[in-house]
């Protein structure tokens, strides 16, 4: 009931994340982005999500991420590095 609920889920995320545990990270960030669309972390925890799944090995699912992180937030500091991952991971197809 906290409003900080939805930065707690991105934190406990991030944590997963440095501590290269991929797949709970992005459990973490889909619950985030699924019960608090509204929060301030959701930008961020879009591009995590991405690099998530390029950790491991899920390259589309993480284009998909990344193209929604740039359609919803064009605006937001995170759509530029997910618009170079979008161009990393395209050109290595």
């Amino acid at each position: 009931e906290s409003p900080l609920v939805d930065d707690s889920l991105y934190w406990i995320g991030e944590c997963y994340f440095s501590q290269k545990k991929f797949k709970e990270a992005v459990e973490q960030f889909n619950e985030l982005i699924l019960n608090y669309p509204g929060g301030d972390k959701i930008p961020e925890a879009y591009l995590k999500k991405g690099i998530s799944l390029i950790e491991l090995g899920k390259k589309e699912e993480a284009l998909s991420v990344f193209k929604l992180l740039v359609s919803k937030y064009p605006l937001e500091e995170e759509t530029k590095i997910a618009q170079q991952k979008i161009k990393e991971l395209t050109l290595k197809k």
